[in-house]
């Protein structure tokens, strides 16, 4: 940019991306590349499964599983193209992943034989389940039954609550009173926010617990590698999210590319930068999960 003094496409102050030259268009091709190759080699698994997986419960649990990556990277590159438009995409996003995180914990209660030869089996163990951090202090539940009602429980409180605050999001959106990325009470992102992430780790604590429970009995389908890609697509984008948000805030990022404010800048959002990023990381990191998803759902 002219008598800047900077290089267009600089949006830090430490880092040079001037070799990217991140506007909205290049933003916007790049995440639409990285999309397409994500979306297309998880179609491509879930054609397999079709072909191949003859049980047909857990073949419709893991099409809904996979379908993971391809509504993330549809989502972002929407949410990238239409920043305006992000909060919502947002919102539909995280109610995918509580359908995802519930059509897990089918997946495992079906290949176990259903919830009452589940319960039996736990019943007949030697000692139940010890809560792990950050709730060890926690009284131990009994086993058999009763902790078996209370990790599902714990995992599917996950869908109500974020069909509330989705629609609760979406109506407050609509009437401009939402303030997504502002932590002001008087608006409601900072409420929809605080549920929701407060349910998703208390769903996400009582999937660990049923694993720990469970694992010796699914050690034919290498359960660790399918909880880890549940898990990380959900937390490693959220705190991603956090991350580029606080950056934001202390001014690690700047927005200092003027194409980047004309573009970005020009929504009303608190962080439309970071906001951008976000999404186009997604994009990025859905190819890398799409890669992963072959490898722990052969």
């Amino acid at each position: 940019v002219k008598g800047s003094g900077k290089k267009c496409g600089e949006i830090s102050e430490f880092l040079d991306l001037s070799f990217f030259y991140l506007t909205e268009r290049w933003a916007a091709m790049a995440a639409f590349v990285f999309a397409t190759m994500a979306i297309i080699l998880s179609l491509h698994q879930i054609s397999l499964h079709f072909r191949y997986n003859k049980h047909r419960d857990i073949r419709n649990y893991t099409y809904r599983i996979l379908f993971m990556v391809p509504v993330f990277a549809a989502e972002s590159f929407l949410a990238l193209c239409f920043i305006e438009m992000a909060p919502v995409m947002r919102m539909l996003r995280e109610f995918y992943e509580a359908f995802a995180l519930f059509s897990f914990t089918s997946y495992i209660l079906t290949y176990l034989g259903g919830p009452d030869q589940l319960a039996h089996s736990l019943h007949e163990a030697k000692t139940s389940q010890p809560h792990v951090f950050p709730f060890c202090c926690l009284r131990k539940w009994p086993k058999g039954g009763k902790f078996l009602w209370y990790t599902l429980m714990g995992i599917l409180q996950y869908i109500p609550v974020s069909i509330c605050v989705t629609t609760a999001g979406l109506v407050c959106w609509y009437n401009g009173v939402y303030g997504d990325g502002r932590f002001d009470f008087t608006k409601a992102y900072v409420y929809c926010t605080l549920v929701q992430n407060f349910s998703q780790i208390w769903a996400l604590y009582c999937l660990v617990l049923l694993y720990r429970a469970v694992k010796r009995r699914l050690h034919a389908i290498n359960p660790l590698r399918k909880f880890l890609c549940i898990k990380l697509i959900v937390f490693f984008t959220w705190w991603q999210a956090v991350t580029l948000a606080a950056l934001t805030k202390v001014r690690a990022i700047q927005k200092l590319d003027d194409e980047i404010k004309v573009h970005w800048n020009s929504h009303a959002l608190a962080d439309p930068i970071g906001e951008g990023l976000t999404n186009l990381i997604i994009c990025v990191e859905m190819v890398f999960f799409a890669l992963a998803h072959r490898y722990a759902y052969p």
